[in-house]
């Protein structure tokens, strides 16, 4: 047992060696010469300054490294040593039972080395060298996780934006559409002149526009100042009439798909032009438009961190500020990129998919139910 346990640790001890030595070597020099100017000698150098910190550097792979030195113990059977896997042997050979007792050795040895980590686990946590990047990492989640209530607002803020715009911006440039396909004059150029208008100013003119004249416009007509967020509210109209103008083409183009056999067969059942429209001709161009229909979606999406231009703290105004305020603008912008673009790729995704598993004949058929 002697021999065993010297061989042992000499073995041991030259792998330790270098963890130490690389220990020290991380040390910045700035450490010795400080002990230096203070007095030390040598040894007290190593011992008060260098090991210390060597140590609670390398704890990670001393932990190893203790873990090893028990499990290279069942080498001592072969000089006759009865350590743990000697004796299992020794049993087995007298119960003829091996797999049982090769298992309660195997949960020895796990039960002993979990502890043995946890336990220098616990001691890594209690001696870990301040301003570590462990530490710096710890710090940084704390920060992500401090900004994450701020960021789902923001989040929060930039999808109300984009829904409302969405529904008003589909009812609203299906009107238009409508408007430009009805044949009537006094429709159809003012319909024109409102799409020509929206597709040629930028959304950022826009939103600046109507951040000024929403407000203005309400105390004309209500007598008294707009009570809700001005910035939420001149956002939301901006992009449903500058959407519109986008919608109202994709519509346009849907409707004008349709064979002139549906319109024929819809009048000769009787039908009304705004029954045609609605139970025959509308459903169809939607269904066929859905792909472009989303492909706005997701532009509308992109384009609503413009809102960011006049002060509503959507989703990417969230990430500007709390990234700028704590010195972390980099990461943050970075992420809430990523997030931008894992939404817009998994959209078209999720709508192929469900376009595979579901009859949307099935589900549009619903509006026949309104016939008059």
């Amino acid at each position: 047992m002697l021999s065993a346990s010297i061989g042992l640790g000499l073995f041991t001890a030259a792998r330790i060696v270098e963890q130490v030595r690389t220990g020290i070597e991380s040390l910045p020099e700035g450490q010795i010469n400080a002990a230096y100017a203070l007095g030390f000698s040598i040894p007290q150098v190593y011992k008060e300054v260098l090991l210390p910190q060597a140590f609670r550097i390398i704890l990670p792979p001393l932990s190893s490294e203790l873990t090893n030195c028990f499990k290279n113990a069942s080498v001592a059977s072969l000089v006759g040593v009865m350590e743990l896997i000697s004796q299992t042997k020794t049993i087995s050979e007298y119960t003829q039972n091996s797999i049982e007792i090769y298992t309660y050795a195997t949960i020895i040895y796990l039960i002993f080395n979990l502890s043995l980590i946890a336990i220098m686990g616990l001691i890594e946590r209690k001696l870990r060298v301040p301003g570590s990047l462990q530490e710096v990492r710890n710090e940084y989640d704390d920060r992500i996780g401090n900004s994450y209530p701020g960021l789902m607002g923001g989040m929060i803020t930039t999808l109300k934006v984009l829904f409302l715009a969405i529904i008003g911006g589909i009812s609203l440039g299906t009107v238009l559409a409508l408007m430009r396909l009805s044949g009537i004059k006094a429709l159809e150029i003012p319909a024109k002149l409102y799409v020509n208008y929206f597709r040629s100013v930028p959304l950022l003119l826009v939103l600046l526009w109507f951040y000024f004249a929403v407000p203005m416009i309400y105390f004309w007509i209500a007598g008294k100042y707009l009570q809700l967020d001005a910035a939420f509210a001149s956002c939301v109209v901006a992009f449903m009439m500058f959407e519109a103008a986008y919608f109202s083409e994709v519509v346009r183009a849907g409707i004008q798909s349709i064979g002139s056999g549906q319109v024929n067969a819809a009048k000769a059942l009787g039908m009304t032009y705004g029954q045609t429209m609605r139970l025959v001709i509308l459903p169809q161009a939607f269904r066929k438009m859905l792909p472009l229909i989303l492909q706005q979606c997701i532009i509308l999406f992109q384009d609503t961190t413009l809102v960011f231009a006049i002060g509503l703290t959507d989703f990417f105004r969230a990430a500007y500020v709390r990234g700028e305020l704590m010195g972390l603008l980099t990461p943050y912008i970075l992420g809430a990129g990523a997030v931008y673009f894992i939404i817009s790729v998994s959209a078209p995704w999720v709508y192929n998919n469900c376009k595979s598993v579901c009859d949307f004949d099935r589900y549009l058929s619903w509006l026949a139910l309104f016939e008059c």
